[in-house]
């Protein structure tokens, strides 16, 4: 990871747990506003897997402890949902995982190839 990236995630459960909290920033980010359930099922819909509402939610948690990620409760609906929004730190930190990612995208290219 990028020098000043926080780190220690967690294990998490396989692939989908290391880079889960990646995708539920990417995709706050990308929403404005989420809840938590919803990002399980978009999660679910685009990897065509099952992923732990309990993860989600303690992904969810960590972020905000670390600043990344914002919440507040909106009561409008039936029952209140807690709606996350991303900080400027989320962004930045968003940002340089990215540049990250994308020499790790050159480097596993290269080794598969042939895959």
């Amino acid at each position: 990871m990028p020098q000043g990236v926080p780190g220690g995630w967690g294990r998490g459960r396989g692939f989908m747990g290391s880079y889960l909290p990646l995708i539920i920033l990417k995709l706050i980010k990308e929403k404005g506003s989420v809840h938590g359930y919803e990002i399980m099922k978009i999660v679910e819909n685009l990897f065509e897997t099952s992923v732990p509402p309990g993860m989600v939610y303690m992904y969810l948690r960590r972020m905000e402890h670390r600043g990344l990620v914002m919440s507040e409760w909106d009561t409008s609906s039936s029952p209140p949902r807690r709606i996350y929004k991303i900080t400027p730190l989320g962004e930045s930190y968003f940002s340089s995982v990215t540049q990250y990612l994308k020499i790790l995208k050159k480097v596993l290219d290269y080794i598969c190839e042939e895959c």
